[in-house]
C-alpha cells in the first residue's frame, strides 16, 4: 500500500463566484477522478476554513457517508493566533 499525499486537481477559480452550491461538484470531480481513473479510494477531504468550505463539507459529509470531511489544521492556527491576539 502507498500512503502518499497527492495534489489531484487544481482549479483556479479566483474569477468566479465561490459558494458551496460552486464547490461540491469541483470535490465531487476529484472524487471521481481518483477512483474512476487512479482506481484509489478517497478516504478523506480536506478544504480550508471558509464558510462556504463549511457548508460543503457538511453537504459532502451526509452525501458521502465513508469520506471523513476534514478542516485544513493550517488554516486553524493562523486563525486562532488571530483571534487570540485581538482578544
Amino acid at each position: 500500500m502507498s500512503c502518499k499525499i497527492r495534489t489531484v486537481k487544481v482549479h483556479d477559480a479566483s474569477g468566479e463566484r465561490k459558494t458551496a452550491e460552486q464547490l461540491i461538484p469541483l470535490l465531487e470531480d476529484v472524487i471521481s477522478t481518483v477512483q474512476d481513473e487512479w482506481g484509489a479510494v478517497v478516504i478523506a477531504i480536506v478544504t480550508d476554513a471558509s464558510g462556504e468550505c463549511r457548508k460543503a463539507r457538511r453537504l459532502l459529509g451526509l452525501k458521502y457517508l465513508n469520506i471523513v470531511v476534514l478542516d485544513c489544521y493550517g488554516h486553524q492556527v493562523p486563525l486562532s493566533c488571530d483571534h487570540g491576539i485581538i482578544n
